[in-house]
């Protein structure tokens, strides 16, 4: 179930707009105050190789903030795991193959069957967002137990720090609710016909991994999600995880922020919409470990 909710954070996460932004993952956020200094981290929801090439100005970060903050709180979002089973499944009587034309479901069965094997069956009653998740999921490089996310928050656990989460389950939910079944169902043939969950998640982690964050974004624009939903599945959580950051940063200790990278650039990304609130945001210099 703790997949789950990564898979959850992955695939919404893979929408943008469109602003250059300097190359860097790492950014230093200070209050116009002068209080001290919290980070933002742009994560991939990955357990590839290239996500954990970190550098020593990340960990150099991550160790002066006591608290610890993602896109969710993992190991708090485990107690409404039921409720996200429920809201994964198709509506009663209903199951993946009414919402495509025969020659249609061939092709996404063919594709679910080849790269999930056995687990294939499991998608007959998910609706059709979540078997795109798991088609990301298998066929992304497993260099690691652990997605970079996970990892993170254990790590931190480890270390004594607050863990906390800048929404909740059921807020990212409600972005993927709001997606039509058919809409869902046409992403996914999308996705088979176009072998995008190969290609893109390739594309993205080379980008990922260079550091670069307009490249993120051009890749996450390339397919997956109309912009037509632009709305709820980032700007409207942009603007949340903005409310919350700002709130933890003038409440108490300094915070070590980790979220989607895709969340960071762009007209209404999180650095854009924390400058113009008053803060100082940089680009923090990777040094090669």
């Amino acid at each position: 179930m703790r997949a789950a909710l990564l898979l959850l954070t992955q695939v919404i996460g893979f929408v943008a707009s469109a602003q250059v932004t300097e190359r860097s993952l790492l950014w230093r956020i200070r209050p116009a105050e002068g209080a001290s200094a919290s980070y933002l981290y742009g994560t991939v929801h990955s357990r590839d190789a290239r996500a954990y090439r970190g550098n020593d100005s990340l960990w150099a970060a991550f160790g002066q903030c006591p608290r610890v903050v993602g896109e969710l709180d993992l190991s708090a979002a485990m107690e409404g795991a039921g409720d996200l089973v429920t809201s994964m499944m198709m509506p009663a009587g209903t199951n993946l193959e009414d919402l495509y034309r025969k020659k249609d479901f061939a092709q996404v069965e063919a594709a679910l069957k080849e790269h999930l094997g056995v687990v294939a069956f499991t998608t007959d009653h998910l609706k059709p967002f979540w078997s795109m998740a798991l088609l990301s999921e298998a066929t992304m490089h497993s260099d690691s137990i652990l997605v970079l996310d996970d990892y993170l928050q254990k790590r931190a656990q480890s270390d004594g720090k607050e863990v906390l989460g800048l929404e909740t389950v059921a807020e990212q939910m409600a972005a993927i609710q709001a997606i039509p079944l058919k809409e869902q169902a046409q992403m996914l043939l999308d996705m088979v016909q176009h072998d995008l969950y190969r290609a893109q998640m390739e594309q993205m982690m080379d980008a990922y991994a260079a550091q670069d964050l307009q490249k993120v974004m051009e890749v996450a624009e390339a397919g997956g999600i109309p912009q037509s939903l632009d709305k709820g599945l980032l700007q409207d959580r942009n603007e949340r995880m903005v409310a919350g950051m700002v709130e933890l940063m003038r409440s108490g200790p300094p915070c070590f922020f980790a979220v989607g990278a895709a969340h960071l650039p762009g007209e209404r990304g999180l650095l854009a919409q924390l400058r113009e609130k008053g803060f100082l945001v940089y680009a923090v210099a990777p040094v090669p470990q």
